[in-house]
């Protein structure tokens, strides 16, 4: 039998100035609250809890509780089982938001996919974005989807409600594709 290279953590993390050069493949794997600054992970996390990450880079992984990040870089595929204020930082692979996503001044590279009533993006710049409908709480199953987009955000590509949806754009926002199964307000 074969034992997963899995580092577990069962406590609350304050990692300060991290650089952890264990073995890539392997996640590291967290349960409970992970506050961190200054990172440098070359594998997945995984956090059984809410995060909050101040600077640095780590390859995608898994948050299942809120996540934060400011000045962060994601450099793998990252599912985000919560919600996700993003911050300056800029994610490489596609984003999985289950729940509600506030970026600003971030950027999305590729896809993202977002199972949310509301999502908010100020001065982001996205790819796709795909609006699947919420079904986290019983408060959000008469919402429409909306997607809000602020200041100088761009979509370099198309955004696709799964059922319906409002996109509400300021002056300066661009959307390059369409918008799919939703109308444009402008604010």
């Amino acid at each position: 039998m074969k034992v997963k290279n899995i580092v577990k953590i069962s406590i609350s993390l304050l990692m300060l100035a991290t650089a952890v050069n264990a073995d890539a493949s392997a996640a590291l794997h967290i349960e409970g609250n992970y506050n961190a600054k200054n990172i440098s992970l070359t594998q997945p996390l995984v956090v059984d809890g809410s995060a909050k990450i101040n600077g640095g880079t780590f390859n995608g992984g898994e948050i299942n509780g809120s996540l934060s990040l400011t000045d962060v870089n994601v450099l793998g595929v990252i599912k985000v089982n919560g919600s996700l204020e993003a911050i300056n930082s800029t994610f490489l692979k596609e984003t999985r938001i289950n729940g509600s996503l506030k970026g600003n001044n971030s950027v999305f590279k590729s896809d993202l996919l977002i199972s949310s009533s509301k999502t908010i993006l100020n001065n982001c710049n996205t790819k796709n974005i795909y609006i699947k409908k919420s079904s986290s709480s019983i408060f959000s199953m008469n919402k429409e989807n909306t997607v809000y987009l602020n200041g100088n955000s761009q979509v370099n590509g198309n955004i696709k409600f799964a059922d319906t949806g409002i996109v509400y754009v300021e002056k300066g926002v661009k959307i390059a594709g369409k918008v799919i199964n939703g109308k444009v307000v402008s604010k």
